[in-house]
């Protein structure tokens, strides 16, 4: 039987200590970076993961909220914001990261049904907006856009189509007759 691996032994793994449990953790550590900064002007995807801007919210649950991109790629476009903020996935737990890519996979399931979407991008791109989150995008024979969604190819689309495609999904959530929350979302839950 081997023996233990000593302090200095554990402390050259290449990989960085694990943070404590979500449930351990003080409130501040919520929201990373500069405290001055976040306490003027949260995050736009703090404020859409707290209910307090509108978005086209297709789910929730106790870690997680996914919305409708507002500039979508391809129909059905998925945002999967964690409601706690991250700037990179590198700040985040590894259970946590892990729980992000099992719900981006249930959500695109929940795509193929709901929309009929052939296969995914599924993406961490840079964004303006310093808070990870996950793109996923159905991709559909007729999209013609190759192997990969072009994220440059953003489009608006009218409130009518959006919501139209928010109910479609919130359908076969289970969340059909969602009422919207104080900011005008439909929330449920896979």
């Amino acid at each position: 039987m081997a023996a233990a691996p000593s302090q200095q032994q554990a402390s050259a793994s290449p990989l960085p200590p694990q943070k404590p449990p979500l449930a351990a953790r003080p409130p501040q550590a919520q929201h990373r970076g500069p405290a001055q900064a976040q306490a003027a002007a949260p995050c736009i995807f703090c404020k859409i993961a707290s209910g307090q801007s509108k978005s086209y919210r297709v789910y929730e649950d106790a870690s997680f909220v996914a919305i409708l991109d507002a500039f979508p790629v391809t129909e059905g476009h998925i945002l999967l914001i964690p409601k706690m903020h991250y700037k990179t996935f590198f700040d985040m737990d590894d259970p946590e990261l892990a729980a992000a890519f099992a719900t981006t996979r249930k959500l695109a399931a929940v795509l193929r049904k709901a929309l009929g979407a052939d296969s995914f991008n599924i993406a961490t791109a840079p964004s303006a907006i310093d808070h990870f989150h996950i793109h996923l995008m159905p991709r559909y024979d007729y999209d013609l856009m190759g192997p990969l969604a072009d994220l440059d190819n953003k489009r608006e689309m009218s409130a009518d189509r959006m919501a139209g495609i928010q109910k479609k999904i919130l359908a076969f959530l289970g969340g059909g007759g969602a009422a919207p929350d104080a900011a005008g979302s439909a929330k449920a839950k896979v």
